[in-house]
């Protein structure tokens, strides 16, 4: 009631915020005014309207939401039906801080949290799922990769944390985390069925049954889900459906009381599903520039690697103005796939995921065992760069088709002491491995005109040749291998101040193959000589280690139950590695793709409060950070011209 009389009487006084329309100034206070009566009549109901307590896991016990001194957006199961959030790209919509970045291809997904976007290597946020970490990066194009189904199908909650979360949630949370958390089976019978329906062929249906299998020991629940959707836009080229996607998942769940102090919680899931070519149109270009001299080597041949344009290459092409609204871009002109004739294939997934969890009460602390493995099988079809129509009749073009086969293990082990008392702690240790294979069967063709007497050739049939002769794959390979340990300790120095500790150390070796040349087919010996049927190149070997710590420091103050004011800082780290995104026609090289580590520094302060017997939550925070070492993108002129 003061907070709205003190507001009313600033409103007036200072002039309306500028309004100068007598009336509409006069609507305003009434509106003022009303509100002013309203809270003072019906304060009492404020009470009935308390906003539910949130319970989350995010420091890997349970506690409310309010009482944790960190940016956290968390999503029930209610609220994800009730708001139709289905897919990490809706979540982030309703994040503050939070934006979704889709690429050229499914896996390259860029979770920006608050303006941090990562261009090149590893996400800046770690993906969880139970609380594991299976955080991981693309094999030749940037983002994540696609070992993860975004797609909701039995989350019990949905959490969010911003700021550098390394000793709570491992290898990846540089920027903050995003951890899923699946419903578990309880005690009693529940079943939840829904069924949504829409335009263009959408159809999702999802059903899951939980409750006790065995009174008191076990618990079990089942899951499943299918969909379907022929996406929202056609190709002229091929009059196919562009970004269709369909699929199914399982997942069965058990709880199982094995003593009175030892509890077994398991988790496994199967997704198989398809992504269809993605959308994209050619707006074209209506500008050339020139190079700039200082672009160019100071000699050729050979060329200088001082240079970052070759020397062939006098202006550039590029659209200048403003982007057009979506009703007036040109067609989707996506060219056929030139081996089979039809639509680009996409992206198939099959996803298989085991995971387990001991929880054993000692009494004077908790020993909790995590043990995950997932194994991901996809294979790519995708028209990577063309889009300007048939492979028929282009002269240029990239095809991006892989098969790729990923493993991922982990065990994690940690101590964790009771929280009822004065100085609470946590301690323990990660493994975690991941092993990619993937066979690359990309091609890039060049036939430009740029000899007047060189006949018409164009790449379609070139393409397809190739692949009927047998087109032997080039081979990529990374195993990344992880070790750490990790620590928390808090305590309270009064009734109203807690001081809290944590970090982790970490170690990583990394072994990556590539192969060493491009795979061009050069009819006219655009790029070198001549070379209509490419073979795949032999491949380099690279490694990298690195090791570091990264603490975080808060001190939280409570003078009374609703009310939370904290300050902390913090450390984000991300290992050096060797980059294994594609490299264009310069092939892979080890010692040119080694990257240093990025590590920024967060400093923060935060107020989380409650007002109105909970009906009102009021959360703000303020940060800072120091970001050094990014990554960043150029262009590296060859020896041999390429770049």
């Amino acid at each position: 009631m003061l907070l709205f009389l003190i507001g009313y009487i600033v409103f007036y006084f200072s002039g309306g915020c500028k309004v100068t329309n007598k009336i509409f100034k006069r609507i305003i206070s009434s509106i003022f005014l009303t509100a002013c009566l309203l809270l003072a009549d019906f304060t009492p109901a404020f009470a009935q309207m308390a906003i539910e307590e949130i319970v989350v896991t995010t420091r890997k016990r349970e506690e409310a939401l309010q009482d944790i001194p960190l940016v956290i957006k968390a999503f029930s199961a209610d609220e994800l039906a009730r708001k139709g959030l289905d897919s990490l790209d809706s979540i982030a919509r309703l994040t503050p801080g939070v934006s979704f970045d889709q690429g050229t291809f499914p896996q390259d997904i860029r979770i920006v949290f608050r303006g941090l976007s990562p261009t090149r290597g590893r996400p800046n946020v770690a993906l969880l799922l139970d609380g594991v970490d299976v955080t991981s990066e693309s094999v030749q194009s940037g983002g994540g990769s696609l070992l993860i189904n975004p797609r909701l199908f039995d989350m019990e909650r949905v959490e969010i944390v911003k700021g550098p979360q390394s000793a709570l949630y491992g290898r990846s949370a540089f920027a903050g985390a995003i951890n899923y958390v699946t419903k578990k089976p309880t005690d009693e019978w529940e079943s939840t069925v829904s069924l949504e329906a829409g335009q263009r062929n959408q159809l999702e249906g999802k059903i899951g049954i939980y409750g006790p299998l065995s009174e008191d020991k076990v618990y079990v629940g089942v899951n499943a889900s299918a969909w379907n959707h022929d996406g929202f836009h056609d190709n002229t080229v091929t009059g196919a459906d562009l970004e269709d996607t369909d699929g199914i998942g399982f997942a069965l769940s058990a709880v199982m009381n094995l003593s009175e102090d030892l509890t077994f919680t398991s988790r496994a899931e199967y997704t198989d599903d398809h992504i269809g070519q993605p959308a994209f149109v050619y707006v074209g270009q209506n500008t050339r520039l020139p190079i700039p001299q200082g672009a160019y080597p100071p000699s050729f041949p050979p060329f200088s690697s001082d240079g970052v344009v070759s020397p062939a290459v006098r202006d550039v092409g590029i659209f200048k103005g403003k982007i057009p609204d979506a009703s007036d871009l040109p067609s989707v002109t996506i060219s056929e796939d030139p081996v089979t004739g039809k639509e680009f294939r996409g992206t198939d997934r099959q996803v298989f995921r085991l995971a387990g969890t001991f929880d054993w009460d000692l009494g004077w602390a908790t020993a909790t065992s995590v043990t995950h493995f997932a194994d991901a099988d996809v294979s790519q079809a995708l028209e990577n760069n063309t889009r300007k129509g048939s492979w028929t009749t282009r002269l240029s073009g990239t095809i991006f088709r892989t098969v790729t086969d990923t493993q991922m293990f982990s065990q994690e082990i940690r101590l964790q002491s009771s929280q009822d008392e004065s100085i609470r702690w946590m301690f323990g240790g990660l493994y975690w491995e991941e092993k990619v294979d993937q066979q690359s069967f990309n091609v890039a063709c060049t036939n430009n005109q740029i000899f007047p007497f060189a006949p018409f050739i164009p790449c379609g049939p070139l393409v397809k040749a190739n692949f009927d002769a047998g087109f032997a794959p080039n081979i990529w390979v990374r195993d990344t291998e992880h070790l750490s340990a990790f620590g928390m300790i808090e305590f309270d120095l009064s009734e109203e101040f807690t001081f809290h500790v944590e970090g982790r150390f970490t170690d990583e070796d990394l072994f990556v193959t590539g192969p060493s040349g491009p795979r061009i087919i050069d009819f006219f010996g655009l790029a070198g000589p001549p070379n209509p049927f490419p073979p795949a190149t032999p491949g380099l070997n690279g490694t990298d280690s690195d090791s570091y710590f990264t603490p975080r420091f808060s001190i939280e103050y409570t003078p009374n139950e609703d009310v939370l004011l904290y300050a902390s800082i913090a450390k984000g780290a991300k290992p050096s590695g060797v980059s294994t995104v594609g490299a264009g026609s310069g092939g892979f090289d080890p010692e040119l793709f080694q990257f240093d580590r990025e590590t920024m520094w967060v400093y923060e302060v935060g107020a989380k409060t409650s007002w109105l017997e909970g009906s009102v939550i009021a959360n703000v925070s303020a940060f800072y950070e120091d970001f050094s070492g990014k990554q960043t993108t150029s262009q590296i002129l060859r020896s041999n011209g390429l770049t």
